[in-house]
């Protein structure tokens, strides 16, 4: 997949612990990618799944699934559409409104 002209693909890499004992989904879409003046960023669903596919036939193991049991963690990555000056500027990930994270 290409982004597109004018645009880059920033890849986020992050883990999930389910401290729980049931499953819970993992849902790529709890996830926003903030720029400094507080512009927001969808996750490009159609790029994320095509990577999720990719590294599902390379049998990854943790991470390729969208349900997380009880005890377990994974690792999983998201993919944003971006234009290419905004790629380069600080980043933030805002997980569902609760919590930010800074993007080395």
């Amino acid at each position: 997949m290409e982004p597109g002209r004018g645009a880059r693909f920033v890849l986020i890499t992050h883990t999930v612990v389910n401290h729980g004992t049931n499953y819970i989904a993992v849902n790529p879409l709890t996830l926003r990618l903030v720029t400094a003046d507080r512009t927001r960023y969808d996750v490009d669903l159609p790029a994320t799944y095509a990577l999720r596919m990719e590294r599902m036939i390379g049998a990854s193991g943790d991470g390729s699934g969208g349900e997380l049991a009880g005890g377990g963690s994974g690792t999983y990555v998201v993919v944003f559409r971006v234009p290419d000056d905004v790629a380069r500027g600080k980043l933030s990930v805002v997980i569902r409104g609760r919590a930010s994270v800074e993007v080395d």
